[in-house]
């Protein structure tokens, strides 16, 4: 199973040879923990997604920028009309961070976008600009939800070269490793 996830699709773009992956599996297993150590350990840019949390209690969720570590709302819990499950989008918020994203310098080959998901999908803008992340950088992190969403079979049909990593109980603790061989070439 390893030799399988560590088999690498590469893109060539200008002249670069680059690396899509995208990690998938059920909500809490931690694709957001594995984006944040590579991020911690590493430089790159890009965003992932928190939890906000009342007590023990799930209210939302906050996009975290990497490079400016600010935090920006995404979701809450209420009743209004852009819904996704029983929380709020907004996609004000969610433009805020790619106008942020776009306009930042670019010092680092690598980006994590956690998450390509529901919430995002309802931005326009973001649909667009994540649809052309492996022009702008030479190696590409995204989470994705275990379920089949419109966004990410549109970005798979655009960028047939994405490897897929299917996360679960037996290789998460190893899957920084997996990444982090996989984004430097090493297929050993």
């Amino acid at each position: 199973m390893l030799c399988t996830l560590l088999s690498v699709w590469h893109v060539e773009l200008r002249g670069e040879m680059n690396v899509i992956l995208i990690l998938r599996g059920k909500p809490g297993i931690g694709k957001t923990t594995v984006c944040q150590r590579i991020f911690e350990k590493h430089n790159v840019d890009g965003f992932i997604t928190k939890e906000v949390r009342r007590g023990s209690r799930r209210i939302g969720f906050d996009i975290f920028l990497i490079k400016t570590k600010e935090r920006i709302p995404l979701a809450r819990e209420t009743d209004t009309k852009r819904m996704v499950g029983k929380y709020e989008v907004f996609v004000e918020n969610l433009d805020k961070v790619i106008f942020l994203l776009e306009n930042m310098e670019k010092t680092e080959d690598t980006i994590i976008i956690d998450e390509l998901g529901k919430m995002e999908s309802l931005s326009k803008r973001f649909v667009s600009w994540v649809m052309e992340i492996p022009k702008r950088w030479k190696n590409v992190i995204l989470t994705a939800p275990s379920k089949d969403i419109p966004i990410l079979r549109e970005f798979l049909n655009r960028w047939k070269e994405a490897k897929i990593l299917w996360m679960n109980v037996e290789n998460r603790d190893r899957m920084v490793d997996i990444l982090m061989r996989m984004l430097r070439g090493d297929e050993s």
